[in-house]
């Protein structure tokens, strides 16, 4: 979230001195192959990826777990869907005079 901020010019920092996230902030390898425009992409599949394991193991449905454990479970639902939720707002193709995305509009999630 912090790589998005200094991104989308939320915080503008003239002191790049020992800032991790400047590459975002000076717009460096923003291009279609570039590290830091996928880094988003890689790290959010990830946390997918750990909401789906904890999913897979819990059964928020079961009546003999405890609380506790469904609320890990349905946490981790929420917190997928918010990961899916910040895929679309960053990589949604958006309908424009240079490009035809109309094949791909509405995509973006997996269903």
């Amino acid at each position: 979230m912090l790589a998005q901020s200094e991104l989308l010019g939320d915080v503008v920092d003239t002191d790049y001195g020992y800032d991790w996230w400047w590459p975002f902030n000076a717009s460096l390898q923003m291009y279609d192959n570039g590290y830091y425009s996928y880094l988003p992409y890689f790290t959010l599949y990830k946390f997918v990826k750990s909401a789906n394991d904890v999913i897979s193991v819990v059964d928020v449905t079961d009546p003999t777990i405890t609380d506790e454990i469904r609320g890990l479970g349905s946490i981790s639902h929420a917190f997928r869907a918010f990961s899916y939720y910040t895929l679309m707002v960053l990589f949604e193709p958006v309908e424009n005079i240079y490009t035809d995305c109309s094949k791909v509009l509405g995509l973006t999630v997996p269903l």
